[in-house]
Parts: C-alpha cells; sequence; structure tokens
C-alpha cells in the first residue's frame, strides 16, 4: 500500500473515535449491541488519498453513489 500522511491519519482517528463513541452511545439509550451495527463510510466525491487513510485507520467498507466514480477508486486503490 502507498503512504499515507500521517497528519491525515490523525484527523481521520479522531473523527472515528467520535462516530463510534456517538454508535456507542445511541446503541446503549436503545439497549442495542454496538458490534452488530455496521458502519459504512461514505467516499464518494474523496479523493484516493483521504480513502487511503481512512482504511489506514481501519474502516473497510465504502459507499459511493456512482458506478463509474467506484470502479475508477477501485482500479487506483487495487494495492
Amino acid at each position: 500500500m502507498k503512504s499515507v500522511s500521517p497528519e491525515l491519519i490523525s484527523v481521520i482517528s479522531q473523527r472515528l473515535n467520535k462516530v463510534n463513541e456517538a454508535i456507542k452511545g445511541a446503541c446503549a439509550r436503545v439497549r442495542r449491541n454496538p458490534n452488530e451495527v455496521t458502519l459504512v463510510t461514505v467516499s464518494k466525491r474523496q479523493p484516493v488519498e483521504i480513502i487511503r487513510a481512512a482504511y489506514a485507520c481501519g474502516l473497510r467498507r465504502f459507499g459511493e453513489n456512482y458506478a463509474e466514480e467506484a470502479v475508477a477508486k477501485m482500479d487506483a486503490l487495487a494495492d
């Protein structure tokens, strides 16, 4: 995998921690197991560098609106 900016990883990691805490809080309120929730990262209109950083932070499910954009990104991120 190509290198990713440590600063970008840091920003995404901080935001991901906030999202995960919000998910845990919401699950606690409705008595649901947070492990049953699937987080899908919306990557539409995001450059490949940001998607690489998100992947480096542990995110694995990405959503796109347009097949053409998804295919182009999958090709660029094949490594």
